[in-house]
Order: C-alpha cells, then structure tokens, then sequence
C-alpha cells in the first residue's frame, strides 16, 4: 500500500527494529507518537500503555480506542467534503458584485456616473467598498475554522 521511502514504512520499521532489541512495545509507541507530534496517535500510545499496565481485555480495548478514532476521523472527513462546498459557494459570492458591476458598466455606462463622479457617490462606494472586504475577511475566517 506504500512505498519502500513513505514515513509510515521507515516508523514501522523503527518500531520492528526496536521490538528486536527486546524495547518494550508501550516505549516504541511512545516514541512514534512524541515524533509524530499527532494527537490521535499520543492517544492511541496512552490508552495501549494504561492498557497493558492495568491488564484487563487488551484487545478489546485497543478495537474500541482505534474505533472512536476512525470515527473522529471520518467526521473531520465529513464536515471538510460538507465545509468544501461552501466554501466555493463564497468565493463565487465574492466575485458577483464585480460581475454586476462590469456589466452594468457595459450595458448601461451612465447608471453609475453619479456614484462615480459625485463626492457624495465616490463616499458612499468607497464604504461599500470596505464593507465588502471586511466581508470578505469575516467570510474566509469563517471558513477557515479548524476542526
């Protein structure tokens, strides 16, 4: 499923050669989570060290821990697919007052003659114009939001 180079191999490998050595099991974990610097795999490490301290159904415990971390994963993967659509449908809003304006420019050259040449209309347009950005931030902040 990987390649020979891919980090996953070279860890695994590490934690083979380490198991040679006669290292316990729990350190090697520890060790690949500390460098992996993931949560999911710290916790996975913290519940197999608790696991095989306290005794009690190994294997049992190990499913449901490495379950409820596939499930978190599939609903990060969840709300990013549900997020992504979104997330274009912003970008496409953020254009669409620009296309309006084109095109009133080119069809109707003089509709916005006094929201450009006025001083009241140049005020006006330049708040619009602001508002717009400060939308466009909130907007891409928003969106942004880690899960």
């Amino acid at each position: 499923m990987f390649s020979e180079r891919a980090m996953i191999v070279a860890e695994f490998s590490a934690i083979v050669n380490g198991l040679n050595l006669n290292k316990p099991l729990e350190e090697m974990l520890s060790d690949f989570a500390f460098r992996s610097g993931l949560d999911d795999i710290s916790n996975f490490a913290d519940t197999f060290n608790i696991a095989k301290r306290n005794g009690g159904n190994l294997v049992h415990i190990l499913t449901h821990t490495s379950g409820i971390i596939r499930d978190k994963v599939q609903i990060i993967e969840d709300i990013k697919t549900l997020n992504a659509s979104k997330i274009y449908e912003q970008r496409m809003m953020n254009i669409i007052p620009f296309i309006i304006i084109i095109y009133m420019n080119i069809t109707s050259p003089d509709f916005f003659v006094s929201l450009y040449t006025t001083f009241l209309g140049r005020v006006t347009m330049t708040i619009c114009l602001f508002i717009y950005f400060l939308s466009i931030f909130l907007a891409n902040r928003i969106m942004s939001i880690e899960v």
